[in-house]
């Protein structure tokens, strides 16, 4: 309900503040037709009226039909700038006045807590504690009940070890609060919020970092710890790394990973038969090759004759002289 009440507040600020430039702008354009008149040698009365401030003579009555014609001008121009100027301000005012009473219609009736019957100050200036009689905390109680509570890494938040505690603290705390509306873009993360009697504000919630969180809000003249949540948990350790071989020593290997088990056990087969866990030879049979036959013995024979006959030949015609003698 605050929220929607502040948002309602932004747009009657951008109303006023839209307005009042308008009527700044209607002023100048209103006070410009006066100048403009009174710089024509007329004179313009707090009812806008103009006249002419010259004296003229019976022969110069063309001279005064133009000037009564020009006073006629100037005064419906003035008419229509301050006309502008009213309308402008009516308009302005209609609408701060729509915004007030909109304002007014948001505050439900079940807000409507009677003041406390003790006076607010000790007679010097100095504030007094709201001491509430239905068994409800106030502000400063339950400040200087959480400061007894375990620091947070950063000022103004207390921690506990447990979830229970938590919800034991909002149970005590929000005793005697009136439940405030939550909004519904954070229905989700929000479980409870109240108001207390003397202003303070005590809800509980779901942080993503945190987990089951206590929000404190005091009135005021109060400070105290604004949070309490459960520690934030420290990573997990990192296992030290294994210390490297001392000279001298073999380093450790790790164990062989575990070899799949083979379906049939290494015999020893038979000579001239196949092993039991071979395939049937029926079922998988090769396919044939032909192969080209065996050359004949004396062929060969040729050929290696007729190889060795040209090598010869070759060096002959290498060093013919030195086959032949000198």
């Amino acid at each position: 309900m605050v929220y929607r009440a502040a948002d309602h507040l932004r747009e009657m600020a951008k109303v006023a503040n839209m307005g009042a430039q308008n009527l700044r702008q209607a002023w100048t354009a209103a006070v410009d037709a006066i100048s403009e008149a009174e710089a024509d040698d007329f004179r313009v009365g707090s009812d806008l009226s103009v006249s002419d401030r010259g004296r003229y003579t019976s022969q110069e009555g063309n001279v005064y039909a133009a000037r009564k014609v020009k006073a006629e001008e100037h005064h419906s121009f003035i008419a229509m700038r301050t006309g502008a100027l009213l309308s402008e301000d009516n308009q302005v005012g209609t609408r701060l006045q729509e915004g007030a009473v909109a304002l007014a219609n948001m505050i439900p009736a079940s807000w409507g807590v009677p003041p406390p019957e003790q006076p607010m100050t000790d007679g010097n200036g100095g504030l007094e504690p709201y001491d509430s009689d239905d068994g409800s905390y106030t502000g400063r109680e339950i400040a200087k009940e959480l400061e007894q509570f375990t620091d947070g890494k950063r000022r103004g938040i207390k921690e506990v070890d447990t979830e229970d505690e938590i919800f034991d603290l909002w149970e005590r705390f929000s005793h005697g609060g009136v439940r405030v509306p939550i909004p519904e873009d954070v229905a989700d993360k929000i479980y409870d919020r109240v108001v207390l009697p003397d202003g303070t504000t005590v809800g509980v919630r779901e942080s993503a970092g945190h987990g089951p969180t206590l929000d404190v809000g005091y009135p005021p003249g109060v400070d105290g710890p604004k949070k309490v949540h459960l520690p934030e948990s420290p990573p997990p350790p990192i296992p030290p790394a294994a210390p490297p071989p001392a000279r001298g020593e073999a380093p450790l290997i790790a164990s062989p990973p575990q070899m799949p088990v083979v379906d049939h056990p290494p015999t020893q087969a038979q000579p001239g038969l196949p092993p039991p866990w071979a395939p049937d030879a029926s079922v998988l049979d090769p396919p044939q090759v032909d192969l080209p036959a065996a050359p004949d013995p004396g062929i060969l024979a040729g050929v290696g004759t007729a190889i060795a006959g040209i090598g010869g030949f070759l060096a002959f015609l290498a060093k013919p002289w030195g086959a032949f003698g000198s």
